[in-house]
């Protein structure tokens, strides 16, 4: 038997060759627009929201937390705008991906994303998580009142790019603000 392969030549992209490899080392250094451009949408992740440890409601910023796929790759350990699908609603969110070095010396990968504007039960639901872009790398605090601090900066800077970057996009395709 002839097995007949056809040759397609490689896709340029600002230059850069569009493969696998470039979109998995741009996700694995947290650069999601750019990742975002070659795979020609934004990374998403979903996951059934677990019960965390509460930390993130005790300081007024209430947290979905997912569990993450070790098959799966992640964004570098930060912070990140993001967009956030429940049901048929999208609501703008910021999502940190890592170990929350604050609280735990635990190594294990951990995404909590609080959702911006929303205060549903979504225990046990599927959500999907939109990655547009990187907002800060993950630190470890020195105390609560800290990290609630930064937080606050956090969801500025989130408000900022939206304004700046995202909103038409957003408006377009229904996101809470």
């Amino acid at each position: 038997k002839w097995f007949f392969c056809r040759y397609y030549p490689s896709c340029l992209l600002s230059g850069k060759v569009v493969s696998s490899s470039l979109i998995r080392k741009l996700i694995l250094e947290g650069k999601m627009e750019e990742a975002a451009q070659f795979l020609g949408k934004f990374l998403r992740r979903t996951g059934r929201v677990v019960r965390g440890d509460g930390r993130g409601k005790l300081l007024g910023y209430p947290t979905a937390n997912l569990s993450c796929n070790p098959e799966l790759i992640y964004p570098a350990n930060g912070v990140y705008l993001t967009m956030t699908q429940i049901d048929n609603s999208c609501y703008a969110s910021l999502t940190n991906v890592g170990v929350k070095p604050t609280f735990s010396d635990n190594n294990s990968l951990v995404m909590e994303t609080h959702i911006l504007n929303f205060n549903g039960e979504i225990y046990f639901k599927e959500i999907f998580i939109f990655f547009l872009e990187r907002i800060r790398p993950e630190k470890k605090f020195a105390n609560e009142s800290l990290l609630k601090k930064q937080i606050e900066e956090d969801i500025q800077l989130a408000y900022k790019v939206i304004a700046n970057k995202y909103e038409r996009q957003l408006q377009l395709n229904k996101v809470t603000l």
